[in-house]
C-alpha cells in the first residue's frame, strides 16, 4: 500500500514532470498524480483515492489564484 499520495497541478507539463522527478527521487512509498487543470484535480478528488498533498499552481487558465484553492477546500 502506498503511504503518501500527491497531486501536482500545473498547466505546464514540463514543470509537472520535473517536479515529479524531483519529489519521487527524494521520497519512498509515494504515488504522484499529475493534473493539467483544476478540473482534473477535482476529478481525482472525487475518486476513491485520498490524497495527502496538492501542489497547486495559482496561475492556471480558467479558475485562478486563491479562488481555485477556496473552491477545492
Amino acid at each position: 500500500m502506498v503511504a503518501n499520495r500527491i497531486i501536482i497541478a500545473d498547466d505546464h507539463p514540463l514543470f509537472r514532470d520535473a517536479l515529479e522527478q524531483t519529489i519521487a527521487g527524494a521520497m519512498i512509498d509515494l504515488e504522484i498524480r499529475q493534473a493539467g487543470s483544476l478540473e482534473n484535480v477535482i476529478s481525482a478528488l472525487d475518486g476513491p483515492e485520498e490524497f495527502d498533498l496538492i501542489l497547486l499552481d495559482l496561475k492556471m487558465p480558467g479558475v485562478q489564484g486563491f479562488s481555485g484553492l477556496i473552491f477545492l477546500r
